[in-house]
């Protein structure tokens, strides 16, 4: 019987894998970027985030269903998970370029 449900629900599952990774590495890459980077590139790219965040999930969810139509684009589109991830990467880039702005001022 689970067999049978996991046959069923191998569609959605790649899906929702394909939705997961390209969170991770979106959220990823730009938090890691804007913590590292710092200064214009950190505002402008946390201010992104912060403008996406904003937006209402299911309106924008119902916009792109109707225009779109169910399809896999769709569900990549609609990933709203990296906006936690890149605040949570974006902290560990700027303790990493504190860490070597400090180990330098050490030396000096």
């Amino acid at each position: 019987m689970f067999s049978r449900l996991l046959f069923g629900a191998r569609i959605s599952l790649f899906v929702a894998t394909i939705a997961v990774v390209f969170g991770l590495f979106a959220g990823t890459l730009t938090g890691i970027v804007a913590g590292y980077y710092g200064g214009l590139i950190d505002e402008v790219l946390m201010r992104l985030v912060d403008l996406w965040a904003s937006l209402p999930f299911l309106l924008i969810a119902l916009i792109v269903a109707i225009s779109v139509g169910p399809s896999f684009g769709m569900a990549l589109a609609l990933v709203w998970r990296w906006l936690g991830l890149a605040l949570v990467w974006r902290w560990l880039g700027l303790a990493l370029a504190w860490r070597w702005l400090r180990a330098g001022s050490a030396l000096v």
